[in-house]
């Protein structure tokens, strides 16, 4: 079926004008296919863009949640370091005060006994 302006005897400027229109028509259809496609292609970016984003938050904040757990961990250490050193300097300090009270009972005992005294240092 022929264009209206290609009817019989029709002028052949106003062909070529609608054959102009035509392809003007086609590149525009091609542009605005092209545009469409751009955009589907930039928001799928955008879309890849924004997960990454996401996944890089919840590896952070992940990382953060065991950065705590690890700095609670080293605190309670610490503190139970700190506790078990107290605890042996104590302990230490008993030995000492048990064994310097066994030596002056020994010493005592060896000066009670007729004969057997703490030998004497020549001087």
């Amino acid at each position: 079926m022929p264009w209206p302006g290609q009817l019989m005897g029709a002028d052949p400027a106003l062909n070529s004008t609608e054959t102009l229109l035509r392809n003007i028509q086609g590149l525009l259809k091609v542009a605005a296919d092209n545009a469409r496609q751009q955009e589907r292609q930039i928001n799928y970016e955008k879309a890849e863009l924004k997960m990454g984003v996401l996944r890089e938050k919840e590896s952070r904040e992940s990382m953060e949640r065991k950065l705590q757990e690890e700095q609670k961990l080293r605190v309670m250490y610490q503190r139970r370091l700190k506790k078990e050193r107290r605890f042996r300097r104590k302990l230490q300090e008993q030995l000492m005060g048990h064994e310097a009270k066994r030596r002056t009972q020994f010493e005592e005992s060896l000066r009670k006994r007729p004969g057997r005294g703490l030998p004497r240092h020549a001087s």
